[in-house]
């Protein structure tokens, strides 16, 4: 017989919010972002040419991606991408789900006794939620820059 492993919480919550972001990415949350990095970088290029004519609309830029490098070109920053996705993924999901532990297990108990009250289970999905996007937002923030690069890089 084969001992069973057993792997705790917070470790499978890392490798899920990782898999489940690189999986959003894949299916649609990189093309978004390259199409309006893309819009963005179209608009400051805009702006610093001081052209009278307004910049193209954001379908237009899209047809444009589409037409002058190709679909898969959507995808580029593919890498940095996934690498933003393996962090920001995992630190979602651990601090969100490592935050309803503790308010649920710990907190509300607390302020039960001191109060005759629990702490109702959307707030404690509220601030799990928010605090786990504050934790997310550390790692994106320096990483979405790299995908940007990319994009910018590739035109």
């Amino acid at each position: 017989l084969i001992p069973a492993v057993v792997i705790p919480p917070v470790v499978q919550n890392l490798a899920r919010g990782s898999i489940l972001k690189c999986l959003a990415d894949l299916t649609g949350g990189l093309p978004l972002e390259v199409w309006k990095s893309s819009v963005v970088l179209e608009h400051i290029q805009s702006r610093e040419s001081n052209d009278p004519n307004p910049p193209p609309s954001s379908p237009t830029i899209l047809r444009n991606i589409i037409r002058q490098n190709g679909p898969l070109s959507l995808w580029s920053g593919l890498t940095p991408r996934m690498i933003e996705g393996l962090f920001s993924g995992s630190v979602l999901l651990a601090a969100k789900e490592g935050l309803s532990t503790l308010l649920t297990n710990y907190a509300s108990p607390m302020f039960y006794e001191q109060f005759g009250h629990a702490i109702s289970p959307s707030i404690i999905g509220f601030v799990s939620g928010a605090g786990g996007g504050m934790a997310q937002a550390l790692v994106m923030g320096p990483t979405s820059l790299v995908v940007t690069a990319f994009v910018g890089a590739s035109k």
